[in-house]
């Protein structure tokens, strides 16, 4: 257990708000980011972050945290951008740009 993660009842108030889709585990994922416009991977710290490679193998812009990991992977202005890492409102304006 992370006890910096959300609580799963906070999760679905956000899904049952409208303010989310909580797609849950996949195993398949291609269907999902080829409906999504954009991917977004808010992260403290990262390896190489799979689900970034794979969105950007589709060709999704990606917005994402400036952290470990993922710094390495997007280079900002190219085929994303690098938000500073806790700066949700920075991904929020990113996203709604």
């Amino acid at each position: 257990d992370n006890p910096d993660s959300i609580q799963e009842s906070e999760l679905q108030s956000w899904v049952d708000g409208g303010y989310i889709d909580f797609l849950g585990r996949m195993d398949d994922v291609k269907p999902a980011i080829t409906q999504s416009a954009v991917y977004v991977l808010p992260s403290y710290r990262e390896g190489t972050p799979r689900s970034v490679l794979e969105a950007m193998a589709m060709g999704r812009p990606i917005i994402t945290t400036d952290a470990p990991g993922c710094r390495e992977t997007v280079v900002n202005g190219v085929n994303g951008f690098l938000i500073p890492v806790k700066d949700s409102i920075a991904i929020y304006n990113k996203m709604i740009q």
